[in-house]
């Protein structure tokens, strides 16, 4: 993520600027499904980004600072076929938005020591998980995208449950790095 950024707007749309939230919540109201090249939310007290229901294309995520909350349409990787990179230095990110593929599979990848919760009800993205650092926080299954996405561990990542009764798709396949 670039050391710079331009401060998100309800109406910001650009696939090559750095977009940073960091002086209180926003509703993205883009009239077209807006792209990101990444987007920063950060800051001591707590943030909510509102996609409403528009698709929001971004190149990754960071947040850090507080336990931040996206929420709301769909977010899918900014390009075909990439991934969608997550990075929570500390605290947590909760995703409360659908991950869709942006028309080919990518994954997900997450990195930082914090915690991802992906709290919506059915995530759709196919191409694995990759956890290269942090804990990953589920409640059901389905958080989990596409039920064949295999979930990758590289170093120090976790996998956790909110409840004791989640059951994990058989088809998913853990690599162990």
């Amino acid at each position: 993520i670039a050391s710079t950024a331009t401060t998100l707007a309800a109406g910001s749309n650009s696939a090559s600027t750095n977009f940073d939230t960091t002086s209180g919540s926003i509703t993205i109201t883009a009239s077209t499904n807006p792209s990101y090249k990444t987007l920063r939310v950060s800051g001591g007290t707590a943030r909510t980004t509102t996609a409403t229901s528009n698709t929001v294309s971004v190149g990754g995520i960071i947040s850090s600072g507080a336990t931040h909350v996206i929420t709301g349409g769909n977010l899918q990787a900014l390009t075909a076929g990439a991934p969608l990179y997550i990075h929570v230095p500390a605290n947590q990110l909760n995703i409360a938005s659908v991950i869709q593929n942006n028309t080919s599979a990518g994954g997900l990848v997450l990195s930082g020591p914090g915690t991802l919760n992906l709290t919506t009800s059915t995530n759709t993205f196919g191409g694995g998980i990759t956890i290269n650092s942090g804990t990953l926080s589920i409640d059901n299954d389905a958080r989990l995208g596409d039920s064949a996405n295999g979930i990758t561990f590289n170093g120090s990542g976790g996998l956790t449950t909110v409840t004791n009764a989640v059951t994990i798709a058989a088809g998913r396949t853990i690599t162990l790095h």
